[in-house]
C-alpha cells in the first residue's frame, strides 16, 4: 500500500525539485490560479508514481488509484478556515486507503499554527471520524499576505511544509519528515560519533 511516508516523500521531492527549476513556481499568484497549478502538480504526481488520477468536483478534488498501491483522496484548501466542516468530512466519506489533506497558513503562523490546526483535527477525528480511515495525512504550507492585486506567494521557503500523519482512528500521530532528511540526519550523526 501507499503509506503516508511514502506520499509525502513522493509530494516533498517533486515539489524541491520543481521549486529549484521553476524558481517562479507558486510566486505571486492569485488563489484561483495557484489552485490550478497546484492541482495540476498533484494530477502529475499521482501519474508518475502509476495511479490512475480521477479529477472530483462535487466529492474530492483528486481521487487515485492503483491496484497494487490502493486509492488516495487528496483535498486541498487555501484557508485552513473551512477544513473542519467541508474538507474533513468529504475525505471522510470517501472509501480510500490514505486521505491527504492540504491547506496554508500565512508564513508568520508557521510552525504554531499548524500545530494547532492538526489539534484541531485530531479532535474531530476522535469525535466523529474514528476508524474512517487507515492513514490520514495533513499537509500544511505556507503562503504570504495577499497584496494589492490578490497574489501572494506560496510556500517562500519550499521546505515550510508541516506534515502529520494520524492512524489506528486517530489513536496514535507521528509527525512527518522527507525520508531523504531522515537519512542525512542519521548519516550525520554516525559520522560524529564515529
Amino acid at each position: 500500500m501507499y503509506t503516508a511516508q511514502k506520499w509525502f516523500d513522493d509530494f516533498y521531492n517533486k515539489f524541491t525539485r520543481t521549486r529549484q527549476q521553476n524558481k517562479s513556481f507558486g510566486v505571486e499568484l492569485k488563489r484561483e490560479e495557484y489552485t490550478r497549478l497546484i492541482m495540476n502538480f498533484l494530477e502529475d504526481l499521482g501519474k508518475h508514481n502509476g495511479f490512475k488520477v480521477k479529477r472530483e468536483r462535487l466529492t474530492i478534488d483528486q481521487f487515485w488509484r492503483n491496484e497494487v498501491k490502493g486509492t488516495v483522496a487528496l483535498e486541498h484548501e487555501i484557508s485552513p478556515r473551512g477544513i473542519y466542516k467541508n474538507e474533513l468530512p468529504k475525505l471522510m466519506d470517501i472509501q480510500s486507503h490514505l486521505k491527504v489533506l492540504i491547506t496554508y497558513v500565512y508564513n508568520y503562523q508557521f510552525p504554531w499554527e499548524p500545530n494547532l490546526i492538526s489539534e484541531k483535527i485530531e479532535k474531530e477525528i476522535n469525535l466523529r471520524y474514528v476508524d474512517s480511515f487507515k492513514e490520514f495525512l495533513l499537509l500544511i504550507g505556507t503562503t504570504t499576505r495577499r497584496d494589492d492585486q490578490d497574489r501572494r506567494t506560496f510556500m517562500e521557503r519550499e521546505s515550510d511544509w508541516f506534515a502529520r500523519k494520524f492512524y489506528v482512528g486517530a489513536v496514535k500521530t507521528d509527525i512527518l519528515v522527507p525520508s531523504s532528511s531522515r537519512r542525512a540526519r542519521k548519516a550525520w550523526k554516525t559520522r560524529k560519533e564515529k
